[in-house]
């Protein structure tokens, strides 16, 4: 199991290194990723504001009743405020702000790599603990299919 997380983690580490070698080699040609998510998550904002008055017109005519209609309400005014405080923090972020977390988190990763085998098993909790938020592991019971492990990464 602990093999697996640790190929995992390398993954993760590879993927960074991407990240950081376009940050690195980016020309004026290559697409700004942060303003592509901008406008990702700008057209979400519109989406869901869009949905907020359908859900208002529905009630309005008598389509939903007042629990469906606070139901949906609620979901979606969480929604649109998690992804406006997403865009807020996003612009929030400038590229050498990126760049510096993604190589202090390469950094982490890679001291962790080289030192995992020596932690006692607390040690070794905590130091997953830094940049793993959760672990989910799928094995489906009574199915032909293999189990699956999913990470959740800190950001």
């Amino acid at each position: 199991m602990m093999e697996t997380i640790i190929s995992r983690i390398n993954e993760r580490k590879h993927q960074l290194e991407a990240v950081l070698d376009e940050y690195n080699g980016r020309n004026d040609t290559l697409v700004d990723t942060k303003s592509i998510k901008l406008l990702q998550l700008e057209e979400h904002i519109k989406m869901v504001e869009k949905a907020l008055n359908k859900i208002q017109i529905l009630f309005e005519e008598d389509e939903i009743d007042i629990i469906e209609y606070r139901e949906r309400k609620s979901k979606r005014t969480i929604e649109l405020n998690n992804v406006k405080k997403e865009l807020a923090e996003l612009k929030d972020i400038s590229e050498e702000e990126e760049v510096k977390k993604n190589e202090s988190t390469i950094n982490r990763l890679n001291v962790f790599l080289t030192d995992w085998k020596l932690l006692s098993e607390e040690d070794l909790n905590e130091g997953l603990m830094t940049f793993i938020e959760k672990i989910v592991w799928y094995y489906p019971k009574g199915k032909d299919v293999n189990p699956r492990l999913e990470i959740y990464w800190k950001e």
